[in-house]
């Protein structure tokens, strides 16, 4: 009887042991697909070329021309980037010329920076959002992937940066959090007070590389 009764616990542990690997095994391979590359809207892309449409940050203000982010991205994209980055531009500005210098190229992304002139010119939050909104609206119904490229340079408070992440949430945006962190505060990276030298472009060209990479492969 005794042996019976052992024999009965041990199959009862053999089975409990089975479940639990099985259980373990379906809970390593769900969450192993869960941890798969998010991807924006429009992917996976029909253009080639990526955009990057910003103001000054875009441009390469302080640095030669050569050190530009999109030029640095270039390189380690191996594919064409075109630079529409326009030092000063607000996004009033940005969504006047949008329609002449993004959606005429067939672009698979346009990487998206504006806000620190919509703060220093006085623009309302409200109208920098809606600006941004639209802009996203419009590269998305072009087929375009679109990238928001947060920036927080000790001026762009709550409102600005809460606001850019809901609007990548809502319309399927990749958001690339603060693009110039450890930078601003770094006299090595830095031409003046607000912009990158060449060193700090690279880091923010490499910092946009491990983002949008995974949806440009």
């Amino acid at each position: 009887m005794q042996h019976m009764n052992n024999a009965g616990r041990r199959s009862d542990r053999m089975v409990r042991t089975a479940t639990l690997v099985w259980m373990l095994a379906l809970l390593f391979f769900v969450s192993g697909c869960s941890r798969g590359p998010k991807h924006p809207a429009n992917y996976p892309p029909t253009g080639t070329t990526v955009v990057c449409f910003g103001d000054s940050l875009t441009y390469g203000e302080g640095a030669r021309p050569n050190e530009s982010y999109p030029e640095v991205l270039a390189g380690l994209l191996g594919r064409r980037v075109i630079n529409a980055g326009i030092s000063g531009d607000t996004t009033r500005e940005a969504l006047n010329r949008i329609e002449r210098d993004v959606l005429p190229v067939n672009a698979a992304l346009v990487i998206v920076e504006f806000g620190a002139n919509d703060h220093f010119t006085g623009i309302p939050v409200k109208e920098t959002l809606a600006n941004l909104e639209r802009m996203v609206d419009m590269i998305e119904a072009k087929g375009a992937m679109v990238a928001i490229a947060e920036v927080n340079v000790g001026v762009l408070h709550d409102p600005y940066l809460a606001g850019f992440r809901e609007i990548a949430r809502q319309k399927g945006a990749l958001l690339i959090p603060n693009i110039m962190r450890g930078i601003i505060t770094d006299p090595s990276l830095k031409s003046d007070q607000m912009h990158p030298n060449g060193k700090g472009y690279a880091v923010i060209a490499r910092r946009i590389f491990e983002s949008v990479k995974p949806s440009l492969q």
